[in-house]
This record gives C-alpha cells, structure tokens and sequence, in this order.
C-alpha cells in the first residue's frame, strides 16, 4: 500500500510549458543562432536541460552547459512565472495531506526553482521534502533524485509504501530503477504510449483520477486493519512516523517559544540603549562643545540603526537557514513578483494609507504633547540627514526586527494572524509614545501583509521608506508654508482614493492564476 507520494514538478503539478520552451527557444538563437518554432520545443519539458541540449542540437556538453546558463537568463527573471498549476491539483494535494499521506516533490529542475514555484501557487505546505538538482548541472538523473528523497524521508527500508507520480518515461525509468512503483499522468507532456512503453503501476487521465487511486488504494488497503481507514484520525504508525513534526526541534517548550519571538524586539532596546549611551558619553567627554539639537539626534538615531543592522540581518540569515535545514517548507512565505512596478505601487498603497489613517487617529488621539514632540523631531534639521537616517537607514532595520524576525517566528508558530498582531503591537510599543504608537500598530499590520504577500523583505522596507519619505516632505512642506489647508485636503482624498484601489489590486488581483 503506498503512503508516501513523490510529485514530479513540470507536467504533473504545474503546466510548465511556455516558460521552459520560451527560454529554450531564447538559448538555443542566443548560443547557437538556432531559430526553432515553440511546438518543436515541448521535448525539453522533463528530462534534464543539458542532456537534452546535446541530444537537440547536437553539441557538446561543454556547448550544452553554455546553453544551460544561456536558458536561465530568460527563466530566472520571466519563464518561471509563465507557469500554471494544472486544474483541481491544490485540491487533490490538500486532499492526499488531510489523508495522512506524506508528500514530496522530485524533480530535475534545480531545488531553488521548485521551492520557489510552490511558494508561488502557495502548495509548498504540504510537502515534506522537496529535491531537484544542483544549480551546476549535477545530480539531474531521475533515479539520483529518488533516491535522494527517498533518503530524506529516511524511507530507504520501505520502498513497497512509495510510489512516484510524473508524465514522462523517465520518471517510470527513475522509479523502477529505486524499486518503487510509479504512477504516469496523462494530462502532463508524455503520451500515453510513452508511458505504457514503461509499464508503471497504473496510468490516469486527471488530478481527480490521480487522487481516486491513491486515497481509494490506501483506504481499501486499512479495511482489514481494526476496521480504521486511512483518513481518520488514527493511521499507521510507518505513516506518522515519516510526518514531520509542526515544529523544528530546536523550538523547544512554550516558554522557549516566547522568548524565541521576543528576543529580536528585547534586543533592540537593550542593544540601542546600550549604543546611545555609549555614544553620548564619549562625545561628553571628548566633544564636550557639542550642541545636542534635533540635528544630532537624526544622526544619533541613523548610527545607532546602522550599527543594528548587520547583527539583526545575521540573526534573519540564521532564521532562514534554519528553515531551510529542516525542510519546513510550510514556514516559507508567500511569493509574489516583486519587480520595478510592485515597488511602485507598494509605496504609493502604504503612502495612501499612512495620510489617511492619521486624520482619524489625530481627532481620536488627543496626545498634543506627544505630536507636538514628533513634529519637533524635523524642525531644523537638513533633509539629506532625514532620508538617510530616518527613510532608509530606519527602516531596513526596523523591517529586520519587526517582519524579518519578530513576525517570520510568531507565524512559525502560531500562524499568521497572531503574527500579523503581536507584531504590530511590539511595533507600536517600540515608538515609546501614544501618538506614534496607535499609527505605527496599524502600519505594522500593512507592513505584514506587504511582506506576506510578496514573500521578500524588501518589500516591506519599500513601503516603511516610502511613508517614512512622504512624511519628511511633507513636514517640510508644511514647514515652509507651501502647502495650503486645501491643498491638505486634495493631498488626503488623492491618498484615500491610492489606498483602497491599490491595496484592493494588491490583495486581490497581483497574484499568479491557475490558468489553464
């Protein structure tokens, strides 16, 4: 009875044929000057590229390898996003997981790829180990593969409870060579006599077929244990002992688990505090003429922050290789394109939303010594110190702090609801003031979900800087009288109306669809 399921990528999960035979078609004009039609392509869409370079144009592996590089000038940036989940697949996998089944992925696309293309359909959740090949070119053999995440899943004794799900010979001819059985898909790029040439297990015609087979063998194979079937809540103990924990192993108790979240924010007060009075006793005793205004502490501020952030980024590093050690595909975030255009769109929606939510906050808030001291902090004080410290030094290491480490452990743990609120809270807190406070607890949850959504840090730095700049001009503006009470007004219904229709396009519609 097969519990354990390896998925191979293009043509069984993902319909991957524009974007490999685009830049197929891109490799082979650029390399070799070969002009070759789409359709005359869909052979590369399988086997590994480089043996696949040589067999089409016939050339040398030193050539093909060229053509390897050549292929993922177009893929890296483009053809991977020209890629569509196969109708009914998320539900089949959703399904199969609930079952009890342990799911992997094995493919001769490089790892980096197929981790990446699961983030994007937002699938990677459900599997346990994810193995392709090495970006050099190494390790492309179906059979190599197999073999590779049947060692990951620490399976290598029960091979009868595998079964390899692909489209193409090669993965029939992979499986029968590890000595598991496999099951060819119709709906992908082989044919049907293609497959029977190979005799797998058996052949199906759709993800639905697919999923009938798997979860009506396993079902029927635990009918004459106990009267249990596979999908209840008892399985069997081979089943539960290759699921992997929900947590790593270095999470620890629950109190390991709060001190795990907190300790980036606990850090950044105590460090910066540390930093601040450091700094200022020593230019005490050897500046003692040194005039402590506004200007020094912008400065002061953008030092302290710069010293932060290569400690903090240190720790996001480790968080990330941690993740990727224990193969805990289903901490990663979501992937969303963050090109030139997102970048524009994502400052301009937090922009909108930081002008709008101060108008209620300022009638509500009633702080006025509080926002008087804020908006002390820019009289004075050259605008080429502010955007340094205050619009990008401040906010890369904030987003380090707050979403990179904070945010990323909460969710880990408790999901991204609490993530998203206990974030936001610490972020509030950490502007040490009610009027600062209240607004930086609802920019914290936009924060989030920017960083969500597109699944880089980047983005969420890109919206912290665009706001942070908006409210330097601004008060500049403010400052030297060239913004009128009803040119506010204009500024705050134009931000309004960015707020609502970009966030609306960000969260509803900048997304990947599972065309087919």
């Amino acid at each position: 009875m097969w519990n354990t399921v390896l998925f191979d990528l293009d043509g069984t999960l993902t319909d991957s044929g524009e974007g490999i035979t685009k830049s197929v078609q891109y490799a082979l004009e650029k390399e070799f000057g070969m002009q070759v039609p789409l359709s005359d392509l869909r052979c590369f869409v399988g086997p590994p590229l480089k043996e696949q370079f040589m067999s089409f144009a016939g050339v040398s592996e030193e050539e093909a390898v060229r053509a390897v590089e050549r292929y993922r000038e177009r893929y890296r940036p483009k053809g991977i996003y020209e890629n569509y989940l196969y109708d009914g697949i998320k539900s089949v996998l959703r399904q199969l997981h609930d079952e009890h089944f342990t799911l992997a992925l094995t493919s001769s696309k490089p790892t980096m790829f197929c981790r990446q293309i699961l983030r994007m359909f937002n699938i990677d959740e459900y599997f346990t180990a994810v193995v392709g090949s090495d970006m050099d070119g190494r390790r492309t053999d179906k059979y190599e593969l197999i073999e590779e995440t049947i060692r990951e899943l620490g399976m290598e004794e029960l091979r009868d409870e595998i079964v390899m799900v692909g489209d193409r010979k090669y993965d029939c001819i992979g499986a029968a060579a590890a000595g598991i059985d496999c099951i060819g898909v119709t709906y992908g790029f082989g044919s049907r006599e293609e497959l029977e040439a190979e005799w797998p297990a058996c052949i199906v015609d759709s993800p639905i077929e697919l999923r009938n087979v798997l979860i009506g063998q396993a079902r029927s194979g635990m009918s004459g244990t106990g009267g249990s079937t596979f999908g209840s809540e008892k399985s069997t103990d081979s089943t539960r002992l290759f699921v992997r924990p929900t947590v790593m192993p270095e999470d620890g108790g629950i109190f390991r688990c709060i001190f795990t979240c907190v300790v980036p924010v606990a850090l950044a007060f105590i460090i910066s505090g540390i930093l601040y009075m450091i700094i200022i006793w020593g230019l005490q005793i050897f500046l003692p003429q040194i005039e402590f205004d506004n200007t020094f502490l912008v400065v002061l501020t953008g030092i302290v922050d710069f010293i932060l952030i290569p400690f903090f980024y240190i720790m996001y590093r480790h968080d990330e290789i941690k993740r990727m050690t224990y193969g805990r595909t289903e901490r990663i975030l979501n992937l969303n394109a963050f090109g030139a255009a997102a970048v524009l769109i994502v400052a301009l929606f937090s922009i909108g939303f930081a002008d709008t939510i101060q108008v209620p906050l300022g009638v509500l808030i009633q702080d006025e010594a509080g926002a008087e001291i804020n908006a002390s902090l820019f009289q004075n004080v050259s605008l080429i110190i502010q955007f340094i410290s205050l619009c990008a030094i401040g906010p890369a290491c904030e987003e380090l702090i707050f979403r990179g480490l904070m945010y990323r452990r909460v969710r880990d743990l408790l999901g991204v609801r609490w993530a998203v609120f206990l974030s936001a809270v610490c972020f509030g807190v950490y502007h040490q003031n009610l009027t600062q406070g209240v607004f930086a607890f609802f920019f914290g949850i936009v924060l989030a979900a920017v960083y969500e959504h597109y699944g880089t840090i980047w983005a969420a730095i890109a919206a912290h800087a665009a706001n942070n700049l908006y409210a330097v001009i601004l008060n500049a503006l403010i400052e030297r009288e060239m913004v009128t009470d009803t040119g506010y007004l204009f500024m705050l219904v134009l931000s309004a109306a960015a707020a609502i229709s970009l966030g609306f396009y960000i969260f509803k519609f900048d997304q990947k669809k599972n065309v087919i």
